[in-house]
């Protein structure tokens, strides 16, 4: 049996700009426990009119067994409206996961959000 579970939601998306996580990231990472997994949803709001592209790439390891995800798509994100561009949960992931945001804007600014966790 593979070891992580992975449920995938895309909706319309979008993106941001700078080398590190800009504090008011227009596309972010946002991560919660999720029973004995964790919950990972890229999403974005901005207060001006945003558009980008948005690379999420997820690993976990469970008993042995490697699992790895790669979701991609354009964000065109409207002033004061939140929007999930992709909601995954990881499951059993007590042996270790990370996940990377890759995020260019159409300006050609650009950062990335590394959430690393493992098991303890």
């Amino acid at each position: 049996m593979f070891g992580a579970t992975i449920t995938l939601a895309l909706g319309a998306v979008l993106a941001s700009a700078a080398p590190t996580l800009p504090q008011a990231a227009p596309v972010r990472l946002v991560s919660e426990p999720s029973g004995n997994g964790v919950r990972l949803r890229v999403v974005g709001a901005s207060a001006a009119p945003y558009s980008g592209r948005f690379r999420l790439t997820v690993a976990s390891e469970a008993g042995g067994a490697g699992n790895r995800s790669v979701q991609s798509g354009t964000a065109n994100l409207r002033p004061g409206t939140e929007a999930t561009l992709v909601d995954l949960t990881l499951g059993r992931v007590s042996d270790g996961w990370s996940a990377v945001l890759e995020v260019t804007s159409s300006d050609g600014g650009s950062y990335k959000q590394v959430e690393p966790m493992s098991s303890e």
